[in-house]
């Protein structure tokens, strides 16, 4: 297991296990960067190679990745710049375990995914959307991925993969409810996906699909 975080000082740090189920090594700057970046996700490939990105001071995404399983030495380092600057992120992989990027530019999400396992990545696409302030992502029972935002009058909406690695419905429907922006998914021991947020009244909801890979209870 391998933990990344950002501390006041100006960088990325990292530590990890010295063996599987053991002990931590002590806490390593990774990656220094002045000033810090704002947020980082880090996600796995198909072959165990760690792949991280962040949010960096002037809104572009900084990808780094291992070239060897469990070493950072030597990694790959790419900056993807943005026109109008990015925000929030989320990754996750593909059922083949290809990784996909989701990430906010101007209140609308734009993707990038890798067109092989362990490989290299496509040209950014449009997935639409509008004002929204931020994303959550989820693997169905059947591994397609499902995309959840919030915008900006606090109403949640989502869209999701037609197949396994394939396409993405066209457009986002609207799940009937307004929460703040801080909405979280997760697959439950049923195979169903249930969704956690805060309400505007500041109680906790609890919203779920109706049977594995199905719609939403209302």
């Amino acid at each position: 297991m391998e933990v990344f975080a950002l501390s006041d000082s100006p960088g990325i740090f990292h530590i990890c296990q010295v063996a599987p189920n053991s002990g931590w090594t002590p806490a390593l700057s990774l990656l220094a960067l002045a000033p810090r970046p704002r947020l980082i996700e880090a996600a796995r490939n198909q072959d165990g190679r760690l792949e991280l990105f962040a949010l960096t001071e002037d809104y572009s995404i900084l990808h780094l990745w291992q070239k060897v399983p469990d070493h950072w030495e030597g990694a790959g380092r790419e900056t993807w710049p943005s026109v109008g600057g990015f925000g929030e992120f989320v990754v996750g992989n593909n059922q083949d375990g290809r990784l996909e990027l989701f990430v906010l530019e101007k209140g609308s999400v734009n993707h990038i995914w890798q067109t092989a396992p362990n490989g290299g990545w496509s040209n950014w696409s449009s997935l639409g959307g509008n004002s929204f302030s931020q994303l959550a992502l989820a693997q169905n029972q059947d591994g397609c991925l499902e995309l959840f935002a919030v915008d900006q009058t606090n109403r949640v909406y989502h869209t999701w993969q037609v197949a396994p690695n394939g396409d993405w419905f066209a457009g986002w429907d609207s799940m009937g409810i307004r929460a703040m922006p801080a909405i979280r998914v997760g697959l439950a021991s049923n195979l169903t996906l249930s969704m956690f947020a805060i309400g505007l009244d500041h109680r906790v909801l609890c919203h779920q699909q109706i049977s594995p890979n199905d719609g939403w209870n209302e």
